[in-house]
């Protein structure tokens, strides 16, 4: 019996032996496994914010280009209104000139012919006036 009961305690120290190192190794796969699901997560994890931050500097060029084109077109739209201001002032300016000239002009033919006339009745004033002394 002794026998049997040294078998018995080396089998029960072999299998206390080995469940330790069992444990041992699976303490040791799981910190692997850990560190290898975390790196695996880092990795996806950068992968993503890259590709995010891409996407991301996509839309902001985008919407840049949409407010510099949206810029662009008011400041067309200005300058065209600019421009048709001072087209505008400068037909007010001709126009006001061609008036005043037409309004001279004619003032000078109303003068031209009142001077004739005034001469002509002086001149008839004159000679009727020699007549009748």
């Amino acid at each position: 019996m002794k026998v049997y009961e040294a078998l018995y305690n080396i089998t029960v120290v072999q299998s206390i032996a080995r469940r330790n190192a069992a444990i041992k190794l699976a303490e040791e796969r799981y910190r692997s496994i850990v560190v290898i699901q975390s790196a695996w997560r880092g990795y996806t994890t950068r992968r993503n914010i890259a590709h995010q931050h891409e996407k991301a500097i996509r839309i902001q060029t985008a919407y840049r280009c949409f407010i510099a084109q949206l810029n662009y077109q008011f400041d067309v739209v200005d300058i065209i209104i600019v421009q048709s201001i001072a087209r505008r002032r400068a037909c007010q300016k001709r126009y006001a000139a061609m008036i005043h000239k037409r309004h001279t002009d004619a003032a000078i033919v109303i003068q031209k012919y009142w001077r004739s006339y005034d001469c002509t009745m002086n001149y008839l004033h004159s000679i009727a006036d020699i007549l009748i002394v």
